[in-house]
C-alpha cells in the first residue's frame, strides 16, 4: 500500500463528505422531506460525491447504505401513512 506523501487524500475526503451532508441537508431544511424523500438524496448525494476524486472510493459502501435507508423508509411509510 502506497502511503500519501500529502494532504490531498484528507481534502479529497473531506470534499466528499460535504458534497454528501449537504445535499441531504438541503432535502431536510428546504423541502420538509419525509424520510423516503430523505433516503432518495441520499442516493443522490452518494453519486453526486463520486464526481469529487478519487471518484470510486468510498462509492460503493455509501451507495449501499443509501439505498437500504431508502428501502427502510419506504416500508416504514408504506406501513405507517402520515
Amino acid at each position: 500500500m502506497r502511503e500519501s506523501d500529502n494532504g490531498n487524500e484528507q481534502i479529497a475526503i473531506l470534499a466528499k463528505l460535504i458534497v454528501f451532508c449537504m445535499i441531504s441537508a438541503v432535502a431536510i431544511h428546504a423541502f420538509r422531506a419525509s424520510y423516503v424523500v430523505l433516503g432518495l438524496s441520499f442516493i443522490a448525494a452518494s453519486l453526486l460525491q463520486a464526481l469529487v476524486p478519487p471518484r470510486k472510493k468510498g462509492l460503493v459502501p455509501i451507495l449501499a447504505i443509501s439505498t437500504l435507508f431508502t428501502l427502510v423508509a419506504l416500508v416504514w411509510q408504506w406501513r405507517h401513512p402520515l
